[in-house]
């Protein structure tokens, strides 16, 4: 009885062993496709490479090039207050807007369909795309749709990307992830059980009191969602930047990845954009935790005083 035993839970083992194995070719996937990036842009960040100066090679210089990321232009320091003000404010503001938009199509109303379908199509246009819309079409100092407008209503021209560049990325940032937020918010809206909502109204509840007592605290997790995911896809924004202000005027708006693409593609250091881009990471890392902490401390206390 007791071999019998040892084979039947050997034969056990083995068997359990099975599905687990299938994962270890997507597993292995995984690990090629992200670690071992990850473990070569760390091994440059620690060597002097400039690919201006070939005959000086690549030599080990420890911590040099993150020191030198303080000196540089643009400095990480003004590279990460750039990030961090264009992705705070549009997540923020299109968060709210997406908001304001699933509120307002909630509603029956004539062409709703269509409204929709007009509102989720930024979402579905490529970044650098966006931006040569908004800047070719309607930021142009000289054929500008903006600029035309201003100088024959108040006979100047208002320049936008060079007036409030940082305001003007913004601005195109949240037209471009409001959609975004929207088909996250109006996917809980449209699971708000509705009788939830009748009955509050034969109770005499208000809309102003529905939308404050039913509505936010049910969107509570959606909100979580939508602040997490646009702080993960707009940090490393890049696109909308290039192919408007380009980083400029000066390094007005260049955030950490359009400075990894000028040290990299522009300067040609190797060692200095594999320096910035661990910043970008340990950036990623800390906001993301920070945030997770932040939502997870609000909806415990939420669900306490509920």
């Amino acid at each position: 009885m007791g071999l019998d035993r040892v084979k039947s839970q050997a034969t056990h083992g083995r068997s359990a062993m099975r599905p687990r194995g299938l994962l270890f070719p997507a597993l292995g996937f995984l690990v090629s496709i992200t670690q071992v990036p990850f473990l070569v842009t760390l091994y440059l960040s620690v060597h002097h490479w400039n690919l201006l100066k070939p005959q000086d090679g690549r030599g080990f210089v420890g911590l040099q090039n993150f020191a030198d990321l303080t000196t540089v232009q643009p400095n990480v320091f003004l590279s990460v207050k750039n990030t961090l003000a264009l992705t705070v404010s549009t997540v923020l503001c299109s968060t709210l807007m997406g908001f304001l938009v699933a509120i307002w199509l909630n509603h029956n109303f004539r062409g709703r369909a269509f409204v929709r379908t007009i509102v989720i199509t930024p979402m579905l246009i490529m970044p650098v795309i966006v931006g040569e819309i908004w800047g070719r079409l309607f930021l142009d100092p000289g054929s500008g749709v903006i600029p035309w407008l201003t100088n024959r209503a108040f006979g100047h021209r208002l320049l936008p990307m060079s007036q409030f560049p940082m305001a003007t990325v913004i601005f195109i940032s949240v037209w471009e992830w409001t959609p975004f937020a929207y088909l996250i918010l109006t996917s809980g809206l449209n699971a708000l059980d509705k009788s939830t909502i009748e009955a509050a109204k034969v109770d005499g509840a208000r809309p102003r009191q529905i939308l404050r007592f039913i509505t936010i605290p049910h969107l509570a997790n959606y909100f979580n969602i939508t602040l997490l995911l646009g702080t993960v896809l707009i940090l490393p924004t890049f696109g909308v930047i290039y192919a408007t202000t380009a980083g400029g005027p000066g390094y007005a708006t260049t955030n950490l990845s359009l400075a990894v693409y000028q040290q990299l593609f522009l300067k040609y250091s190797v060692g200095g954009a594999s320096a910035l881009a661990l910043v970008n990471v340990v950036l990623v890392i800390a906001a993301m935790t920070g945030l997770v902490k932040l939502l997870g401390n609000l909806l415990v206390r939420n669900e306490v005083m509920t």
